[in-house]
């Protein structure tokens, strides 16, 4: 489902990332670890196609990073969700407004979207909070309607850029939890984040990454 081939990136800056090879199946959990700066923001980003490598080629389903025209990045985007360590939720906008956000661009129906965002918000536990705004809301909570906005157009993958990183490890927990549950659903998951000590309590396939280079895939 996706693919990574000698793909390398440079910024103008620096730093960037080298020669990345690797592949994930449909339905995997894969998690990239590493520093700040190790380059598991940019291979998250070259996913979403928000930046392009320099050489080699991203593959997400059936779109290819050398070949993908702009007006088809919509188009994989559905398929792909994306989650941050800073939420990014609208301020003015209650918890189901901001997740039927997404939906409403493109194109889904009222009454598909009044289904599809009570579905959703039932399944990450905030029915009861459909009404308040990010303001009212947790840490954890606004990390839930994060996720909730990513998974009501039910992707293909969801990319997760350091989804624990601003939340102490009892919370940060629970995320990894519903996050487990999204990809019991079928959602692949590709997980960013330098907290070792939270992946040991669920392991799966993990590529850990320094300096913009793998350094070896560690096996559950």
């Amino acid at each position: 489902m996706i693919t990574f081939k000698d793909v390398s990136l440079r910024y103008d800056r620096g730093a960037g990332v080298k020669n990345i090879n690797f592949s994930v199946q449909r339905g995997e959990f894969i998690y990239l670890i590493g520093p700040s700066g190790a380059g598991k923001s940019t291979l998250l980003r070259m996913l979403f196609m928000d930046i392009f490598p320099n050489t080699g080629s991203v593959q997400v389903d059936h779109f290819d990073s050398n070949t993908i025209k702009r007006r088809q990045i919509p188009k994989l985007r559905q398929k792909v969700g994306m989650i941050f360590q800073d939420y990014k939720l609208l301020d003015d906008r209650d918890v189901f407004s901001n997740v039927a956000l997404p939906l409403q661009v493109i194109g889904v129906s009222t009454r598909e979207i009044e289904r599809r965002v009570t579905k959703t918000l039932e399944e990450v536990g905030l029915t009861h909070r459909r009404l308040y705004y990010p303001s009212e809301l947790s840490g954890g909570e606004q990390q839930r309607v994060s996720i909730a906005r990513s998974i009501a157009k039910d992707p293909l993958v969801l990319l997760a850029d350091e989804p624990t990183g601003n939340l102490d490890m009892g919370v940060a927990l629970e995320i990894l939890n519903l996050l487990w549950r999204v990809n019991a659903k079928g959602t692949a998951v590709i997980m960013a984040t330098h907290n070792i000590e939270l992946i040991k309590n669920r392991p799966s396939r993990t590529f850990r990454l320094s300096h913009g280079e793998f350094k070896g895939e560690l096996l559950p």
